[in-house]
């Protein structure tokens, strides 16, 4: 019963943590699959391991034993940095998520564990509707999150970054603040369940709300651009229409007058063929500056 405890703890500690570093911004990791799961794969055993041992080291310290489990958790807080690099303020609004969500679903679940079924904070029954939480609450969560990292480009050159990482941080706090250590004898009231899901609600709105600026400022930078396309074009057509006319006029008139005065004709044909250079070395220029412009 306690190995299985201490693995349902350890999925929602840890795999929802991944989940939400990883999942949202996949399609823009600088390091190969294969390289990401050993990596995780070792981290995830040293973990594992370490949990098992605090089990039986630090149990009696609830202090020693948060702490424990902080520099367990280091490995895992760090290494989405290195595999999603130069992108440092996405990664942290994501790793201001993770406790802050975590916090919410492991407290819901002590608070059912110790009030509802008058077990202990962290045991069976406490883990178990921790793990229902979870798998109720973060699959819409990664699904916003995904939408909302969508475009990475539009992302990497967003300045709200700067200052929305700070929500998700201050909702930990307010969850961190309006708790205490659970003790059985100090029950909880149902306003401290409220809190934490009005908590998850404000995070899930506040992906929505930057969801929806981003698309907008990607839609916006998509009008732009094809607005000065069509710009461009139609200077290009201007520019062209205008800087042959004049030698094709010229080519004309020298046809013209070729017909009229035959003993001009090689004075003529030799203009021309100056003006129809001249042509060719401007459609040429034209076309050499279209392709240097990504067109």
């Amino acid at each position: 019963m306690m190995l299985l405890t201490v693995f349902l703890n350890f999925l929602v500690t840890y795999v929802t943590g991944i989940c939400l570093r990883l999942y949202p911004m996949w399609k823009t990791r600088d390091w190969k699959t294969r390289s990401i799961l050993i990596v995780y794969l070792c981290i995830i055993a040293f973990q594992f391991a370490g949990t098992l041992l605090l089990r039986q080291w630090a149990s009696e310290n609830i202090g020693q034993y948060n702490l424990s489990i902080i520099v367990l958790g280091i490995p895992q807080m760090l290494v989405p940095f290195f595999i999603f690099r130069k992108r440092f303020l996405q990664q942290f609004f994501l790793l201001a998520i993770s406790p802050a969500y975590h916090t919410i679903t492991v407290e819901i679940g002590n608070f059912v564990g110790v009030n509802w079924a008058g077990g202990a904070p962290g045991g069976i029954v406490s883990v178990l509707v921790t793990f229902a939480v979870a798998a109720l609450t973060l699959p819409p969560l990664l699904l916003l999150l995904r939408r909302l990292y969508s475009n990475p480009d539009i992302l990497r050159d967003t300045p709200f970054w700067r200052l929305f990482w700070l929500l998700p941080v201050l909702f930990f706090g307010i969850t961190v603040f309006t708790s205490n250590y659970f003790i059985v004898d100090t029950p909880k009231t149902i306003s401290f369940v409220f809190v934490r899901v009005f908590v998850y609600a404000a995070i899930l709105l506040i992906c929505v709300l930057m969801e929806t600026a981003v698309r907008h400022v990607s839609e916006a930078e998509a009008a732009r651009r094809k607005s000065e396309e069509a710009e461009a074009k139609n200077d290009f057509y201007y520019k062209m229409s205008h800087a042959l006319l004049t030698p094709l006029t010229k080519v004309s008139t020298n046809v013209q007058i070729a017909k009229l005065k035959p003993e001009q004709t090689d004075e003529l044909l030799t203009k021309s063929q100056a003006e129809i250079m001249k042509m060719a070395d401007m459609i040429n220029a034209a076309l050499a500056e279209e392709t240097e412009g990504g067109e």
